[in-house]
């Protein structure tokens, strides 16, 4: 997969912001086809996750208390998007996740989301180069 991941990145994703409340993000992740929702703070840096599974996980309690920053899920795995699809796909095995944040390309620090990359945008790559 020669293809560099800002040729293929999707730029419609969904965040909300730490104080998000539970159900608001719940709302989030079935209205968007990633099932994943970008948590940023107040600079606009991705700094956590939220997915199905992490829903799942945490719906129990008084869940009308819980914010994004409650449940989500750190650290925010992320990929450049001057790297490799092949990079990409790489972390996702390593890692075992479906998705990847992308940030511009330098410098990583700066976490500043600028796309998604996910398990069937790999998968389609592949279908591509056959």
């Amino acid at each position: 997969m020669n293809r560099m991941v800002r040729e293929v990145l999707s730029r419609d994703f969904a965040t909300c912001h730490l104080d998000t409340s539970f159900l608001f993000a719940a709302r989030l992740v079935e209205a968007n086809d990633k099932r994943f929702v970008t948590v940023l703070d107040e600079e606009g840096n991705a700094c956590g996750v939220i997915t199905e599974q992490i829903l799942l996980r945490s719906h129990q309690g008084e869940i009308d208390q819980k914010t994004a920053e409650d449940i989500m899920a750190t650290p925010v795995l992320q990929v450049s998007a001057d790297a490799l699809m092949s990079e990409a796909e790489a972390i996702m095995q390593i890692r075992k996740v479906q998705h990847l944040v992308v940030v511009h390309a330098a410098p990583l620090q700066a976490q500043r989301p600028i796309g998604l990359i996910s398990a069937v945008d790999v998968i389609r790559e592949w279908l591509i180069e056959e």
